[in-house]
């Protein structure tokens, strides 16, 4: 569950991609203000549901850097439901 009144922006390198159903679930490592490293977790949409909106297979792959941004869990910490559109490769 996400909060929906917070927004947050992440942006790094994919590590792990799941893309099947009941939703589709990436990893990426993203550099935190101290120079460290953390990974987030993104949890998105069913398949179907990416397909109806033209998002054909997987558009993101382990290797990709991309940003995301999305509401954070009330959960989980270093989780995120991003916002309706897949992340889109950085420098697009």
């Amino acid at each position: 569950m996400g909060d929906s009144r917070a927004q947050f922006g992440a942006g790094g390198e994919v590590v792990n991609v799941v893309w099947r159903n009941p939703h589709v679930r990436f990893s990426m490592k993203v550099r935190t203000d101290d120079g460290g490293e953390e990974t987030w977790n993104l949890n998105g949409n069913s398949v179907s549901h990416l397909v109806r909106q033209g998002v054909e297979g997987a558009p993101i792959q382990v290797g990709d850097t991309v940003r995301a941004i999305g509401s954070p869990s009330t959960r989980r910490p270093r989780n995120m439901n991003p916002e309706a559109q897949p992340a889109t490769p950085m420098g697009i």
